[in-house]
């Protein structure tokens, strides 16, 4: 993990709008949320809206597993929702489910 995180942060520095997204993920998986919601953000601005579904549904689970800002991931995950490939719909819409359930909590 600790190369493939050198490897992405690289990435970032060459601008690469993907690494954010990898980077992000990786972060998150490390439990380092600040920096991971960071990448993630900046993965969202960077790449085309097209292909950010998968940044925008990361971030509303992120938001989601911290309990905060369920308003911003209910609007991440619909989001995510509408960009999404045919692989990912499921998933995506699984993600809008917590969140909507969360918030109805």
């Amino acid at each position: 993990m600790d190369l493939a995180r050198r490897e992405y942060a690289e990435a970032v520095r060459d601008d690469v709008p993907q690494a954010h997204l990898y980077l992000a993920n990786l972060l998150f998986q490390k439990g380092e949320l600040d920096d991971a919601e960071s990448h993630y953000r900046k993965a969202i601005r960077a790449l085309p809206e097209t292909e950010s579904a998968l940044a925008r549904n990361n971030l509303a689970w992120l938001l989601l597993t911290r309990g905060e800002k369920l308003g911003e991931a209910e609007r991440l995950a619909e989001e995510a929702v509408r960009l999404a490939d045919d692989a990912h719909r499921q998933s995506f819409e699984d993600t809008l489910n917590q969140v909507k359930a969360a918030r109805n909590k």
